[in-house]
């Protein structure tokens, strides 16, 4: 679970706490690009302050010291390491992900509502990598990528609450949506209309 608090449990046990911070990062990046990856690369963005060969030598034992929880999720050569999504796992950004890619096709809205459950909070919420700006600029880029994905299905479900009228459940999602993004006029607009349309006209004009 990546989206808010990261958590990282097998048969349900956390083991996230059982991992080097690094070793957090690398799954991380791993299983949310889903490609394969070079050592050299790897090492030289976990340990960019020292030597290619001692950051090499230093992926080297982080593999070895969380092999007993990674091995099954790892797919680790000579020259280069990637995810194995062929192993048992689930990822909620994965899910997350999919789900909304497959939105105008479905036209489910109570499947869009599950989505956005997924969505506890922004990506990796208070994880950093101590002297790593690559993992830091990734992650950023990360939370701005889902943060978007996030506040565009809230405003999908309000436009078509809207359309069909619900407007106490469009307002739930403007009001989300306004937590999260305060500064949206879109939003702003679209609470308005929804006041207005469900006869809270008082309200509308305090809104605008």
């Amino acid at each position: 679970q990546l989206l808010g608090l990261p958590q990282i449990t097998i048969a349900g046990e956390p083991i996230h706490r059982l991992l080097a911070n690094k070793a957090r990062a690398l799954l991380f990046y791993l299983a949310v690009s889903g490609q394969i990856h070079t050592r050299e690369g790897l090492s030289a963005h976990l340990w960019p302050e020292t030597t290619d060969e001692q950051a090499r030598r230093n992926l080297r034992e982080m593999l070895f010291a969380s092999r007993k929880w990674l091995a099954p999720h790892l797919v680790v050569t000579r020259h280069t390491i990637a995810f194995n999504q062929a192993s048992a796992y689930q990822l909620d950004v994965e899910l997350f992900r999919n789900a909304l890619r497959r939105v105008d096709a479905t036209n489910d809205l109570q499947s869009v509502v599950q989505t956005i459950e997924l969505y506890r909070g922004e990506f990796l919420h208070g994880f950093t990598v101590r002297d790593a700006p690559f993992f830091e600029e990734w992650i950023t880029t990360q939370r701005n990528q889902l943060g978007e994905m996030h506040v565009q299905a809230l405003e999908y479900l309000a436009n078509q609450y809207l359309l069909n009228g619900d407007y106490s459940a469009g307002l739930q999602m403007t009001q989300r949506m306004l937590t999260l993004e305060p500064w949206r006029e879109s939003t702003h607009r679209q609470q308005m209309l929804l006041l207005a349309r469900s006869g809270q006209r008082s309200a509308a004009l305090a809104q605008y």
